[in-house]
């Protein structure tokens, strides 16, 4: 068996996730894990949610044991025949500068690549001490075992915040030996499914060294930013002063001329020309058509979004207009992608193709349920159930649009995704009853309350923008009913840290202290999970008949708010 080996800076061990910009905020379908909008925004690297590495590669050996004709830690079986359930297999060394304890695994089966949904399957793998007759002395190993797998499925090995491979695809049968070197830098393939992590290192490495060569960009309403501090513009200069061959200027782009510059030399690159397509080349006859057709067309997807990510939060002012709306007619409207075979398995095509229906939905003034059908039919249902997740807290007929939805869906995956999370987030529920945590670290359920409504506000220790809608939004509507018994006012705050959710309870700065706090700690807590909850603030109403009346559509004033509470207690009173 033959042993794969790259050497890369230590940085490039660590793929590391992002999520979108905040620049297309009030754009249909973003969520984020504070919702704040910024004036200013940083595009210095992937802004999809792909993995990617900070590299070169070049040979190198790592220990004196010969791995040659060894068939390493291969115990599971590698073939799986097509339809037929495995598990996948993973075997990891780690050579670290200190010890690990643990990695952690992600499994997602299947995976629709929206941010909180679905959930995960998690398991921490312990390691222990390798050996000399395994050629793994010095290294820590564990092995990782999937459930049984029915197709294409996501893994993710991390510890912490740090991520060593991001968002791999498997299917059943796979097994693979991997080695982490911290110590030099490398990353190590070998067994039967080698070449199908290999190929995906490589592609991460080509995406990101991709993004490397370009300089990063700043969003700016000012087009002559010099920063917000003496420092600032000291600093800007200094770099303007010292730019060479090897180092890198930050672009400052805003709406009008700039923008429409941006904008053009995206569409201009030429992303066939990518060195991706090139690796995905070489693998043609040593892995199966199906499963490169998937990857080719994940790194569509990616370059595509790159391509028009930023073109709704660019749009300039009445002088740019025009020269605005040729690009995107020309680029956009006009351009109509060929999809490509496998883009119905991608993580990544259908977030392209999202994206483009939410930017022609807001030029052309069209709602985007309608454009759904232009969508052709092998993507269609993954392009539908993003609509869906991420739009159904917006819905006022939420319960209306999840059953029209599932009716148009077709594919079986796709509809159990949707139809779980419907099951979930249905109007009229009772609340679930799943233990939260008091100020006195007692569990505390939640339990149905018929007879008042229950204002239910979602934070996040050390958001702004959660502190910010407590003081401007819900600190006047607490004081209004504040001898109100037919109204109470819930916070639950998602925090690993104790200490730190009762020292900001204290500061008075996110929530109201005479009113019901409960913490749900981590961000995996099951009550987060079960209402889909992995933005911040985020709101949620319960009726005077004790059910859900509200996931996220609710008045955004004091006003607003206090006239819509009044109509549910008004909804009871007309209750026989």
């Amino acid at each position: 068996m033959k042993k794969h080996l790259f050497t890369c800076f230590l940085a490039s061990l660590c793929l590391y996730g992002s999520t979108l910009p905040a620049q297309v905020a009030d754009s249909p379908g973003a969520d984020f894990p504070h919702r704040s909008v910024t004036e200013v925004s940083f595009r210095t690297g992937d802004t999809h949610r792909g993995g990617g590495t900070r590299s070169d590669t070049m040979p190198e050996r790592i220990d004196l044991v010969s791995y040659s004709g060894a068939q390493g830690q291969e115990g599971e079986s590698s073939s799986a025949s097509v339809g037929e359930a495995a598990p996948a297999v993973i075997y990891v060394e780690t050579l670290s500068l200190e010890p690990m304890d643990s990695l952690e695994f992600r499994l997602w089966d299947p995976y629709l690549n929206e941010r909180g949904f679905p959930k995960p399957e998690v398991a921490y793998v312990q390691l222990s001490p390798g050996n000399l007759f395994e050629g793994s002395r010095g290294a820590q190993v564990g092995q990782w075992k999937s459930p049984p797998l029915a197709g294409y499925s996501r893994v993710t090995i991390r510890n912490n915040r740090f991520i060593y491979l991001d968002r791999f695809l498997v299917q059943p049968g796979d097994s693979v030996r991997i080695r982490l070197d911290f110590q030099t830098a490398n990353v190590l393939f070998s067994g039967p499914s080698e070449d199908k992590f290999l190929i995906q290192y490589e592609l991460a490495l080509a995406l990101e060294n991709e993004r490397y060569h370009q300089s990063p960009v700043m969003f700016t309403s000012k087009p002559d930013f010099w920063g917000y501090s003496e420092e600032d513009s000291l600093l800007i200069a200094r770099v303007k002063s010292t730019k060479s061959s090897i180092t890198r200027s930050m672009e400052y782009i805003s709406p009008g001329e700039s923008a429409l510059t941006y904008l053009q030399k995206a569409f201009d690159r030429d992303i066939s020309a990518h060195p991706a397509f090139g690796i995905i080349n070489r693998y043609r006859g040593k892995l199966p058509l199906e499963f490169l057709n998937v990857l080719e067309a994940d790194v569509q997807g990616k370059l595509l979004y790159d391509q028009i990510a930023d073109f709704l939060y660019l749009r300039g002012g009445k002088d740019s207009e025009e020269a605005y709306r040729k690009l995107f007619e020309e680029q956009i409207l006009e351009n109509t992608p060929l999809v490509p075979d496998g883009a119905g398995l991608s993580a990544y095509y259908p977030d392209f193709l999202y994206h483009r229906l939410v930017i022609i939905s807001n030029l052309e003034n069209i709602p985007l349920a309608e454009l759904l059908p232009s969508v052709p039919a092998s993507v269609r249902d993954q392009v539908d159930a993003k609509y869906i997740v991420k739009n159904y807290r917006r819905f006022s007929d939420s319960n209306q649009q999840f059953e029209n939805a599932l009716a148009r869906m077709k594919t079986p995956w796709v509809r159990k995704l949707v139809s779980a999370l419907y099951h979930a987030q249905r109007i009229g529920e009772p609340l679930v009853e799943i233990p939260l945590m008091t100020v006195e670290g007692k569990p505390y359920i939640l339990k149905q309350e018929p007879g008042k409504v229950r204002f239910i506000h979602f934070w996040l220790t050390g958001c702004e923008a959660s502190s910010r809608q407590y003081q401007n939004l819900l600190a006047p509507v607490i004081d209004f009913y504040r001898n109100d018994p037919e109204v109470e006012f819930v916070f639950i705050a998602s925090s690993r840290s104790e200490e730190r959710w009762l020292e900001e309870l204290r500061s008075g700065d996110y929530a109201d202290g005479s009113s019901l706090n409960l913490n749900a700690p981590g961000t995996s807590h099951p009550f987060l999970a079960h209402y889909n909850i992995h933005a911040y603030p985020t709101r949620m109403v319960v009726g005077m008949d004790g059910t859900v009346a509200s996931l996220g559509n609710i008045p955004r004033s004091p006003e607003g708010l206090i006239e819509y509470i009044e109509s549910l207690k008004k909804e009871n009173l007309l209750t026989p």
